[in-house]
C-alpha cells in the first residue's frame, strides 16, 4: 500500500463489549489491490480451523479461526474466542 488510514469506534468502558476497527489503504493500481486481496485470501485460508493464543502484558486469550468466505475482491473470516464466551471478531477485506 502507498497510504493507510484507520479509525476505531467502541462502546464505553475499560473493556468495551463492541469495537469496530476500520482501515483503508491505497494501492498504485486496482490490479495491485486485487493481488493483495488474493494473497491475503491464501494466507487467511491457512489459518482456517486453527487456534492461536494472543498474549498481552495483562492477559492471554485463545481464538479459533473459521473458514474464509467469499472470493477476491471481497473475503471475510470470523474468529471465535475459545473461552466459551461466544465472543467473535469478523475480518473483512475488499478491493474497490
Amino acid at each position: 500500500p502507498t497510504e493507510v488510514r484507520s479509525q476505531v469506534l467502541h462502546t464505553q468502558g475499560e473493556n468495551p463489549a463492541h469495537r469496530v476497527i476500520e482501515a483503508a489503504a491505497t494501492f498504485p493500481s486496482a490490479e495491485k489491490a486485487r493481488a493483495f486481496v488474493q494473497a491475503s485470501a491464501d494466507k487467511w485460508a491457512a489459518c482456517a480451523n486453527k487456534t492461536v493464543k494472543f498474549t498481552t502484558s495483562s492477559k492471554s486469550s485463545g481464538w479459533t479461526f473459521g473458514d474464509v468466505t467469499g472470493a477476491p475482491p471481497k473475503i471475510t473470516q470470523v474468529r471465535t474466542e475459545t473461552d466459551g464466551s461466544g465472543k467473535t471478531c469478523q475480518h473483512v477485506l475488499k478491493a474497490v
